[in-house]
């Protein structure tokens, strides 16, 4: 199974069990155009038909690599196909999300001068069947990295960007493994930290798939914890992105999606869920984004309500909205 020898773009699927859903990914892949672009699937020690399911489509199709290895987590994944990968251009897609048609086409036009850095498209969601198209919170265009946190509310998160090879080899960067959760976004703050063109489009180029069962809507307190970690490397490498209101309310939605949000939505408010969030929000780094997003001026005034809520009640005004919760 060969690979394309100059493929402008390199496309990064990491599977690990997802045997129920990677057939949607595969028969999308299916039908794109091939001649510049190359697959790079990884599978990360699948004890289901994964392997099985990607030996097969691989076969006979020079643009597809299969990488088969023994599990290491997304993160160990990703940075196995980046060490290989060839196109001028990376674009991250998981085993259980769907190319949309003519993403292919629409990507090497964002790319055609291969100036930019980094192109931003926007994403469709996909739950139970009903799709969202999820636009983008700033204008289409070229920006700086400066300008387009000026020029945004709140950075979208999601794996939904085009990152020019070049610049992650020459700057060595990598997927962070000890990230446990947000690590999609840090990856994105260091390769924006050494951009200098990001191009923001209309296109979408694939369907996120949520599904419930996903581990980040469920609790996992010693996972859940390891958020704070996560913002300290979005603050390491900002490289002054962090000076910016969007930058500093993306961290803070981040956070409160571990939180308030995650622990409310279920109601918890035993002992180990109060204690995550007490710790949490006991973080020094936390709490001054906290108070950054409630007294800043232009946050939108829904983040601004809820940092001062956290800000003031914190882990009482947790219990409080858990115990609601249950009655609503």
């Amino acid at each position: 199974m060969g690979m394309n020898i100059n493929p402008k773009i390199s496309i990064i699927v990491p599977c690990y069990n997802v045997a129920d859903y990677l057939q949607h990914c595969l028969e999308s892949v299916a039908v794109q155009p091939i001649g510049q672009v190359e697959y790079l699937f990884v599978n990360d020690g699948s004890t289901d038909g994964t392997l099985s399911l990607l030996t097969n489509f691989c076969i006979d199709k020079p643009y597809c690599h299969l990488i088969n290895q023994s599990n290491t987590g997304v993160s160990g994944a990703r940075n196995v196909a980046l060490k290989v990968a060839k196109g001028e251009y990376i674009y991250l897609l998981d085993g259980d999300d769907i190319l949309t048609d003519g993403a292919i086409s629409a990507m090497l036009e964002c790319i055609e001068d291969s100036s930019v850095d980094i192109v931003l498209s926007e994403v469709t969601l996909l739950k139970d069947g009903i799709s969202q198209r999820i636009k983008l919170p700033m204008c289409t265009g070229e920006y700086t990295p400066g300008t387009l946190y000026r020029s945004c509310r709140i950075f979208p998160t999601m794996p939904q960007l085009l990152y020019k090879r070049d610049i992650i080899e020459t700057n060595h960067i990598w997927f962070n493994r000890e990230i446990r959760l947000g690590e999609v976004y840090e990856f994105t703050i260091r390769v924006l930290a050494k951009s200098s063109k990001v191009k923001v489009t209309s296109d979408c180029f694939f369907y996120y798939v949520m599904r419930s069962s996903s581990a980040t809507h469920k609790p996992n307190f010693l996972i859940d914890l390891t958020i704070v970690d996560t913002l300290k490397q979005y603050e390491l490498h900002s490289n002054g992105l962090n000076r910016y209101t969007s930058f500093q309310v993306t961290a803070f939605k981040m956070l409160m999606s571990f939180t308030y949000n995650k622990y409310v939505k279920l109601g918890l408010d035993d002992k180990i869920a109060v204690n995550t969030v007490e710790t949490i929000l006991c973080n020094q780094l936390f709490h001054k984004y906290i108070s950054k997003v409630a007294y800043a001026r232009k946050v939108p005034v829904k983040e601004r309500i809820l940092a001062l809520y956290v800000l003031l009640l914190g882990v009482f005004g947790y219990k409080m909205l858990s115990k609601l919760k249950k009655y609503i």
